[in-house]
């Protein structure tokens, strides 16, 4: 452990059982967060497609549910701890990565509409961010829980920030 800037915060390393609970309280909400609110944006389009993966230094692993997803990290649906080989880190998990491309647009467009978000663990934080909200990078530490009122600001952030892009696509094509 260690104290953050002088202060009464505690710093403390990865782990398996700090990473459980930063990815029951913080990062699973926001992932189903950040999906439910995307769909709002499925009926603008023709099809879309979601990816979800996990990159380590020893290998890199996609899925397309959200379902497949936890299951790496809890196992199945009714067991609430870590599911190996998660609980080998630090070597194995380095960031997970979601990606949505949406294509057809139904308004006068031809082109693809992405939306990445990662987020990515170092040994004492974890870093969230967005294709088009770099600027919004947001870092915690792992005793640090994402509150409710930051997920709204960030999964705004990232509505915004596709709305924007759709708006200078869609204009640039006319």
């Amino acid at each position: 452990m260690l104290k953050y800037n002088n202060s009464n915060t505690t710093v403390e390393k990865i782990n398996p059982v700090l990473l459980n609970n930063v990815y029951t309280e913080s990062i699973k909400p926001i992932i189903e967060e950040f999906i439910n609110e995307l769909k709002k944006f499925d009926n603008l389009f023709d099809t879309k497609a979601i990816n979800f993966s996990m990159k380590s230094n020893m290998k890199n692993k996609s899925f397309y549910s959200l379902k497949d997803f936890n299951e790496i990290f809890f196992g199945s649906a009714n067991e609430h701890k870590l599911h190996t080989p998660l609980s080998d880190y630090p070597s194995y998990i380095e960031e997970i990565e979601i990606s949505i491309r949406w294509n057809g647009y139904k308004n006068n467009g031809i082109n693809i509409f992405d939306e990445f978000a990662d987020i990515e663990f170092e040994d004492y934080r974890y870093n969230l961010s967005s294709m088009y909200t770099t600027t919004n990078e947001r870092k915690y530490l792992y005793t640090d829980l994402i509150s409710k009122e930051d997920r709204y600001k960030i999964i705004r952030a990232i509505k915004k920030a596709i709305l924007d892009n759709i708006k200078s696509k869609t204009s640039s094509s006319l």
